[in-house]
């Protein structure tokens, strides 16, 4: 259990995210926060000096927050510790081009997160704080900070978030710089020239020629049963996940069930959720497996398993 703590064990937390939720949610049965937060505490203040690893401080810092939104004090002041060090060290921080700001990265993550964990109170918080950073700096600039602003639309919509803003423009100048520079803010626009126009054409048509080859080409189900047996689907670093995406993807063909449970009891948690969603469409998903991916690491497996049971 300790070992999922400190490491992620998603395949890919770019699209799958961190476990941090699941993770929390059996660490929790053993009824002992002390030893466990005290060494995610110390990983991640490790992953914060050694300044490497996006994904590693993703998963260490959304456990502390599962700590935190669950009462426990240490997190929530640790949490508020690692905020404002970053805030400070990007006041003071000349990015080096070319380079991956993992420091800005890991700062955006915690408004995110931040926001989607609390109220309107915490979004008016944290745009204050970026527009107190940003009259502070002139290394960044609104478009650093477009992930939160995209977050803040899908949960409050446009509407609802500018409102919020607006009602504490003036009380805090620090939002109206922030409404700015950040939310207002909009990147030069670039103007290709011909002979990239033409460029990209090109290579549009080719990946359209290419789409359509594949979808005309007739699926080998005995070839890629064959595939399945050689690669070993809980080996990260194998062939498995080609096998895997080739069934995911042709979902007009219905494959003999243990190509769908190659996929399912595979290690990447957004394939499994495709390969759920396919299952449900053939009619293969039973009661057992949809109750078992109400409880699944992945999200959004849990929710298509939950609008499945609904329904």
């Amino acid at each position: 259990m300790l070992g999922a703590c400190l490491d992620g064990y998603a395949y890919d937390e770019q699209c799958e995210g961190t476990r941090a939720w699941y993770t929390y949610k059996l660490l929790s049965y053993f009824n002992d926060d002390e030893f466990f937060f005290s060494r995610v505490q110390h990983k991640l203040r490790e992953t914060l000096c050694w300044n490497g690893n996006c994904w590693e401080f993703e998963h260490l810092f959304d456990l502390a927050l599962e700590f935190a939104k669950n009462g426990y004090a240490p997190a929530r002041e640790f949490i508020h510790e690692i905020y404002r060090d970053l805030l400070d060290c990007i006041a003071e921080k000349k990015p080096e081009p070319y380079e991956v700001d993992y420091h800005r990265q890991w700062l955006e993550h915690i408004c995110i997160e931040g926001m989607e964990a609390g109220s309107t109170d915490a979004l008016v918080k944290i745009a204050a704080d970026i527009g107190g950073l940003l009259r502070k700096t002139t290394q960044y600039d609104g478009e650093d900070f477009d992930s939160f602003v995209w977050h803040c639309d899908e949960k409050y919509g446009k509407n609802g978030y500018i409102s919020a803003l607006k009602a504490a423009e003036d009380i805090d100048g620090n939002i109206a710089y922030y409404i700015e520079n950040v939310v207002e803010y909009e990147a030069p626009i670039y103007v290709h020239t011909d002979a990239e126009k033409k460029k990209t054409a090109k290579r549009r048509a080719k990946r359209a020629r290419r789409i359509k080859r594949e979808r005309n080409k007739k699926c080998n189900v005995k070839k890629l049963l064959r595939k399945m047996q050689k690669y070993d689907n809980t080996d990260r670093e194998g062939e498995w996940h080609t096998v895997a995406l080739d069934i995911v993807n042709k979902d007009n063909t219905v494959f003999p069930i243990e190509a769908y449970m190659y996929v399912y009891t595979g290690l990447c948690a957004c394939c499994r959720c495709s390969v759920v969603e396919t299952m449900h469409k053939h009619g293969l998903l039973t009661d057992e497996l949809l109750q078992e991916c109400r409880y699944d690491c992945y999200a959004e497996t849990r929710e298509l398993a939950e609008r499945i049971i609904k329904n």
